[in-house]
């Protein structure tokens, strides 16, 4: 019994334990990186090292980033000869954030019950919060509206407006120093400005005028806080004569027969503005199969209609997208453009 004893503790420190957990276990180097602050799309490295100081060779099972905002430049389709190390890399490409980052490597290896593990972390502009995550413009054409913190020219209509607030954690200040304030995409028609600073904040206002065309808004705005790169989508709609809420009839998934209504509200500029729904008519996407949609309206408080749109999906549809194409005696919008789409189970 003693002799069998010795040789199972023989064969563990030859093989690894009952487990498959070897003695001489692979190191990684090193297990937790901190990279500091960042910005919005800043990039950084990790270099890393695995060393095996077993007598086999390492076989490498599975190697998986827990964010595809990491690549790993490693070599892991061949095996680490005993004794010998490997080097590799991790980028890291940023996307949007405030606060703390943590994302981890896992590398598998084969015999080994647990995998290597690579932490990595970083801070988002540290220092600052900001709870939006975009800016959304949404309004009608040549509807103009009192701006924020107005002054007293009166130069400035925007007919629709939207803060980005930019706060210190420190409490009392200093607020965030903002400049290089700009547009990456889009922005036309836009414009933008710093409002006063509070004791522990900057607030940015984003607007658009009368002279914006009918239609939809997508933009992204950059801005340097703090030293660091910041990015802040913006989107909206604006809108002739009438608004459309919500702008599209977005079925998504049907599933029962109470999942074949949508609602939209038809909301005119002017309150006192009285129109007509003259008629509609479905036009299906190319590929899309036909559909034969029911319209009901009903009066909406404080002008306007109310739409009830039900559709009848056939047996084994699978999806559905087209346009429903409303006339009306709008002075300003004879016709009204409504985008349907949907996936059936």
């Amino acid at each position: 019994m003693i002799r069998f004893a010795w040789l199972v503790l023989a064969i563990c420190s030859l093989h690894g334990d009952l487990f498959g957990q070897s003695v001489s276990a692979p190191t990684l180097e090193p297990r937790l990186a901190r990279v500091g602050a960042v910005g919005h799309r800043d990039e950084r490295r990790v270099d890393f090292t695995i060393s095996n100081p077993g007598s086999t060779p390492l076989v490498f099972t599975k190697v998986h980033p827990s964010c595809s905002c990491m690549t790993v430049e490693f070599d892991d389709k061949t095996p680490i000869p005993a004794g010998e190390s490997r080097q590799g890399v991790v980028v890291v490409s940023f996307g949007r954030g405030f606060g703390e980052f943590h994302k981890h490597v896992d590398f598998s290896i084969r015999g080994l019950r647990s995998p290597l593990v690579l932490h990595i972390f970083a801070s988002f502009h540290p220092g600052v919060t900001c709870k939006s995550l975009e800016l959304v413009l949404e309004g009608f054409q040549g509807v103009a509206s009192a701006p924020v913190n107005a002054d007293s020219s009166g130069t400035k209509e925007p007919s629709s407006t939207a803060i980005l607030e930019l706060v210190s954690v420190v409490p009392k200040g200093p607020p965030p120093t903002v400049t290089d304030i700009r547009w990456a995409r889009g922005g036309e028609n836009l414009t933008t400005r710093v409002l006063e600073p509070g004791r522990d904040r900057v607030r940015i206002e984003v607007s658009y005028g009368k002279e914006h065309p009918e239609g939809p808004i997508s933009g992204e705005l950059n801005a340097t806080v703090n030293g660091r790169l910041l990015i802040m989508p913006v989107r909206g709609h604006v809108y002739r004569g009438i608004r459309l809420v919500p702008p599209q009839a977005n079925f998504n998934v049907v599933k029962t027969p109470t999942d074949y209504i949508q609602t939209i509200e038809l909301i005119p500029a002017d309150p006192e503005t009285k129109f007509e729904i003259l008629s509609s008519r479905y036009e299906a996407r190319a590929r899309s199969p036909s559909l034969e949609p029911t319209l009901e309206k009903k009066p909406r408080p404080g002008g306007g209609w109310i739409l009830t749109l039900r559709i009848n999906p056939e047996a084994g549809m699978k999806g559905f997208g087209g346009n429903l194409i409303l006339t009306t005696d709008h002075p300003d919008k004879p016709e009204l453009t409504v985008t349907v789409f949907g996936h059936v189970l």
